[in-house]
């Protein structure tokens, strides 16, 4: 049993999210590797050959259309920083890829904790959005890789 049964589950990550934003100009920025958390290979291979490159520090504002942000759960990582939001142009697609942590010995012990931190870091991730100044917010769970959870919101103009 997953713990995102309550999300709607989505095509696979390789034919939805590319295919997405071809001929736009995009940017991949990562959250650095924690304990017990790095950007999963296979999504780093599936941006690599979506010839997607990393976010610099010295991006322009509102150079991209759009941003994609890997990031862990439950826990917030490391926010994006103020001139990677800027980068994004107004009415621009962020697309967060959240993925779990490793698994410890006291979330095999107790998968209901876990679950239920999951489900709260999710919403999480749509108010910090929302917060920041994004609209038409979407989340859902990927099938493949499985438990990814797939984030898009829209910059507001202005």
């Amino acid at each position: 049993m997953s713990p995102f049964d309550d999300h709607l589950p989505c095509p696979a990550l390789r034919r939805w999210l590319v295919p997405g934003w071809e001929g736009a100009r995009a940017a991949v920025w990562s959250a650095p590797p924690q304990s017990r958390w790095r950007p999963s290979r296979g999504l780093l291979r599936l941006l690599a050959r979506a010839d997607v490159a990393a976010l610099d520090d010295a991006a322009l504002p509102a150079s991209l259309d759009v941003l994609v942000v890997l990031s862990p759960l439950p826990e917030p990582g490391v926010e994006l920083p103020e001139a990677g939001w800027s980068a994004l142009r107004p009415g621009g697609t962020l697309i967060e890829l959240a993925s779990a942590r490793r698994r410890g010995a006291g979330d095999l012990l107790r998968p209901w904790v876990r679950a239920r931190r999951l489900r709260e870091a999710t919403a999480q991730r749509v108010r910090r959005w929302l917060e920041r100044g994004a609209f038409a917010p979407e989340q859902w769970v990927t099938v493949e890789p499985a438990d990814v959870v797939v984030t898009i919101v829209r910059r507001a103009v202005g």
